[in-house]
């Protein structure tokens, strides 16, 4: 691991005191909690890397939802997909997650085509959801996905096996995992659990 991907991964790790209280549970149910996580671990990152006065660490940086930059070439990438380990856990037609952090790597691969960026770091962040119960009723308009979220919060999905499948369906290296506490929102307790990959191998659906 190089220090650069040691600083994301630091930085994702301090994202359990980022949050005001409730305020990731709160995030994590009105709306896909992608850009609210992308962007506080950005500005964690910033603040890591602040003493290194050539590089920056930016949001949306050509089409891209974090990149580290020196001189206007790229440093290291990163592309963030969120979900809910419900989509990770359903039965039926799978959810593509794995093979959409595949395409977000290969788009990122771009940067290496003309040989000026050999030693890019590519990473793909994944970030789940957790319902730990399901919401009443009287919350429906204020939760996203209500229905999703109902509907398999009552039939039992736990952490450790949406972790197991997301091992089993996503053949990139694992450089990091970790999970934030969320609080409480709308009467139950929210989690948000995330896996950082390096962008080499292949991916299986």
């Amino acid at each position: 691991m190089t220090q650069l991907t040691k600083q994301v991964v630091n930085s994702l790790d301090s994202l359990k005191s980022a949050f005001l209280q409730n305020e990731l549970a709160y995030l994590a149910l009105t709306q896909k909690v992608e850009h609210a996580f992308r962007d506080k671990l950005a500005f964690e990152l910033h603040n890591r890397l602040k003493g290194d006065k050539e590089s920056l660490v930016c949001r949306e940086w050509c089409r891209t939802d974090l990149a580290v930059i020196r001189d206007s070439q790229p440093l290291l990438l990163l592309e963030a997909k969120a979900i809910y380990t419900f989509d990770i856990m359903k039965g039926g037609s799978q959810h593509p997650f794995p093979s959409q952090l595949q395409e977000d790597i290969e788009k990122s691969k771009v940067w290496q085509s003309d040989g000026k960026n050999s030693s890019l770091e590519i990473l793909a962040l994944l970030i789940a959801t957790h319902p730990h119960d399901p919401p009443s009723a009287a919350y429906r308009e204020a939760v996203k996905y209500y229905g999703g979220v109902v509907k398999y919060a009552t039939e039992g999905i736990t952490l450790e096996a949406a972790s197991e499948q997301v091992h089993q369906r996503v053949q990139l290296p694992l450089v990091h995992q970790g999970v934030v506490a969320g609080g409480q929102a709308f009467g139950i307790d929210v989690s948000v659990a995330y896996w950082l990959f390096s962008g080499s191998l292949g991916v299986s659906n």
